[in-house]
């Protein structure tokens, strides 16, 4: 009896480390994910409950949702400066805080450091103007077709926003420099009211970037401000994957698999679409059509 006892506790013991040990081997460590603000894909709730705080939301959530469901991956988003994002991400064998950074784009200098995956998604460009200096669009005067290249815009007076860089406007675009009326520090809501006043013409930027701030609530889109869209490649988004992460390959090749499956199976796009919508409405200027 008493060896039947020892050989029974011993049985239970060998089949609940099995168990466990199961459990241990398909269950990946969380991924933590830092970000700088980038609405609509990546920011904090702007009304959070009271007495909470705010969560981490935007289309990168729900695509993280969609890996974690297709993968054995789970994802810990936060909100942080991007030049801290950043040296975490580089320095993760070290600091082990954040083993990926979102939205960022590629150069050489940082494929150095970091593994790049997708692209996440690509930004579209257009320019935005008012419908009562252009009822029927932006027209190039010189082909008197819609104005569809960057290139274009040489004819117009182009709004501009402190702080950001247009060198490239007249060194690969040739556009004068003089075309580029700057407004003061006030951000997409004073640019959107010199438009309306007609003390510049046109507004180029990415189409996420406006709806981002409508929906922070930074930004109500005036009802004669309309957007058209450019036939322009797309701004690329990636995740960066630290180098010095020890199963960086492996978090590369399931992330990459999954996104392509779910843009594959129209997910992608859905969560794209959805989240727009919601954010953008169905108002007659709707930015879904430049999207």
């Amino acid at each position: 009896m008493h060896h039947f006892v020892l050989f029974s506790l011993f049985t239970l013991l060998v089949n609940l480390f099995v168990v466990l040990s199961v459990h241990a081997s398909s269950t990946e460590p969380p991924i933590r994910v830092c970000g700088k603000p980038w609405a609509p894909y990546f920011y904090l709730d702007p009304n959070p409950s009271v007495g909470e705080r705010p969560k981490v939301q935007g289309i990168n959530i729900e695509l993280f949702k969609a890996i974690s469901q297709d993968t054995d991956l789970d994802f810990l988003p936060e909100v942080i400066p991007w030049k801290r994002c950043l040296h975490n991400t580089e320095k993760f064998s070290s600091l082990r805080k954040h083993e990926v950074a979102t939205d960022a784009t590629y150069n050489a200098s940082r494929g150095e450091k970091y593994h790049f995956v997708g692209p996440i998604y690509s930004a579209p460009i257009a320019i935005f103007y008012s419908r009562r200096a252009f009822p029927n669009g932006v027209i190039n005067p010189e082909t008197k077709k819609a104005v569809t290249k960057v290139r274009e815009l040489k004819h117009f007076e182009i709004c501009g926003m402190a702080g950001w860089n247009y060198e490239i406007y007249t060194s690969k675009y040739g556009i004068p420099q003089d075309n580029i009326i700057t407004t003061v520090h006030g951000g997409l809501t004073s640019v959107m009211k010199m438009l309306q006043q007609e003390r510049c013409q046109i507004l180029e930027t990415q189409v996420s970037i406006v709806a981002g701030s409508i929906s922070t609530g930074k930004l109500s889109l005036p009802k004669d401000i309309r957007c058209q869209r450019l036939i322009e490649k797309p701004v690329d988004f990636y995740l960066m994957i630290s180098r010095q992460s020890p199963r960086a390959e492996e978090l590369v090749t399931k992330i990459n698999a999954s996104l392509v499956k779910l843009k594959t199976n129209g997910v992608h796009q859905t969560i794209f679409d959805t989240y727009m919508k919601s954010v953008i409405g169905d108002d007659p200027n709707s930015l879904l059509d430049c999207l």
